[in-house]
């Protein structure tokens, strides 16, 4: 029965990725791939797209800086002055201004080219991008109720001297079925970062799934429903294997019957692997897996964030 589980594989962890198109169920069996190669395939495929966003010039390889905005301000802002020196782009840049609004502070950095709005979205993201001269570029986020002005450079010497990204061989053995187990309402599950502080996240249920004769359980995060699940999970390889804070991994939402394909060759390192200037969640202690996951993206030996194994 390898072609029904295939097609379904194929329909879960393809997704709307657009990374390949499953097989109609008319084709005759011979012209499906052998599973291993059809595995290797897509995995390989999305190792590509992982790399391609890591290495994009304004990815996390490029992030330079994290300046935290404390007090009502005006910063100036510069290359080697000013109370934020980037040590990068122009020697002036312009003096940043605070403005408290119903939606929260917006800044605005005033600069020989004018005004620049820069704000934040609902999750402290930025809205606003300030590219300068260099390939530097500025935004500002916010975490926990604090701001910070954050620097990209795309001339940063990691990105331009990084020596790409390792992996465990693809294996069927780490693409398991869970069952979902839906949480009604949907929690908010306090999630720690590597600041210290500590969210509420959407929780909108758990994920059990079992390995050899055991069970375990993830709890999933969810920004908004129907989006695809999201999980911050540690596991006995990290510190040694695999990048010490835990790794991400991503999964399409429940089917009808309530089954959820976690497939644990596209866990990935956050970016705290490689940049002690983001600002990464950590596996909520629901989420520390008593099981070696040797799947997935290896520990970066080019360089590490700040955070040391669990």
């Amino acid at each position: 029965m390898i072609l029904p589980r295939l097609l379904w594989w194929s329909m879960v962890v393809l997704g709307a990725d657009g990374a390949g198109a499953a097989p109609a169920a008319s084709e005759p069996i011979c012209c499906v791939p052998p599973p291993r190669i059809w595995l290797e395939q897509q995995v390989e495929a999305w190792q590509r797209e992982r790399l391609e966003r890591l290495t994009a010039p304004y990815g996390w390889l490029s992030l330079v800086g994290l300046h935290w905005l404390e007090g009502p301000g005006p910063w100036r802002i510069g290359r080697d002055q000013g109370e934020i020196a980037l040590g990068r782009g122009p020697e002036q840049i312009g003096i940043l201004r605070r403005e408290e609004t119903e939606e929260g502070a917006v800044f605005r950095l005033e600069g020989s080219e004018g005004e620049q709005r820069l704000a934040v979205d609902a999750r402290g993201e930025p809205e606003d991008f300030l590219d300068l001269e260099g390939g530097v570029r500025l935004a500002v986020i916010r975490r926990g109720g604090r701001y910070a002005l954050r620097v990209w450079d795309a001339n940063a010497p990691l990105r331009l001297g990084f020596s790409g990204l390792e992996y465990f061989p693809a294996s069927w053995d780490w693409v398991i079925e869970g069952r979902f187990v839906p949480y009604d309402p949907p929690r908010m599950l306090p999630v720690a970062d590597v600041l210290g502080l500590e969210t509420p996240r959407r929780n909108p249920g758990r994920v059990e799934f079992t390995v050899g004769d055991r069970r375990y359980t993830l709890e999933a995060l969810q920004e908004q429903p129907g989006e695809d699940l999201f999980f911050v999970f540690a596991d006995r390889t990290n510190g040694r294997e695999t990048y010490g804070g835990g790794r991400f991994l991503y999964a399409r939402p429940p089917d009808a019957s309530g089954r959820v394909l976690l497939d644990f060759n596209r866990a990935y390192a956050p970016p705290c692997a490689f940049t002690p200037y983001s600002t990464c969640p950590l596996p909520p202690p629901e989420n520390r897996l008593d099981l070696a996951v040797r799947a997935g993206e290896k520990l970066y030996r080019g360089g590490a964030g700040p955070v040391s194994g669990p």
